[in-house]
């Protein structure tokens, strides 16, 4: 079992169904997904964990907690889940350096209607880590 931290931007409807629905699907998958809303996450609490998966919109040119996915991405295998405009997913580049980029996996959903399939490629990203267990995938 892996603890993984999903930081996600709670002030967001869809932002927040995501989130909800990949901590279910990472439970049934045999992980322990903790739930942090970006407010609260720090990267002394969220680097105890597996990995780390962070979801916001692109708001104003920014991602909510990209300063948290910046330090962690060092240290713990990173996810980022772009909420919303599939378009908005390349403005994610410019808020990481090349480096950070090659420790930081990037995914989108479209964020209007939150679907159980838009999350399970993370959810087999966080499956497909090194030394994280394979669980039972029973709704694919």
């Amino acid at each position: 079992m892996t603890v993984v931290s999903i930081v996600y931007h709670r002030h967001h409807r869809a932002t927040r169904e995501y989130a909800q629905l990949l901590a279910d699907r990472l439970h049934v998958t045999g992980h322990a997904p903790q739930l942090v809303a970006v407010s609260e996450a720090s990267p002394h609490e969220v680097v105890y964990s597996g990995a780390l998966v962070l979801l916001s919109p692109v708001m104003f040119g920014r991602i909510h907690g990209a300063a948290l996915a910046r330090i962690i991405a060092g240290v713990r295998p990173t996810a980022v889940l772009v909420v919303g405009d599939a378009r908005l997913r390349g403005r994610v580049s410019r808020l990481f350096s090349a480096e950070q980029l090659r420790n930081i996996t990037v995914f989108s959903a479209a964020g209007r209607d939150p679907q159980v399939s838009e999350v399970v490629p993370v959810a087999d990203w966080v499956s497909g880590l090194p030394g994280v267990p394979t669980g039972p995938l029973d709704d694919r």
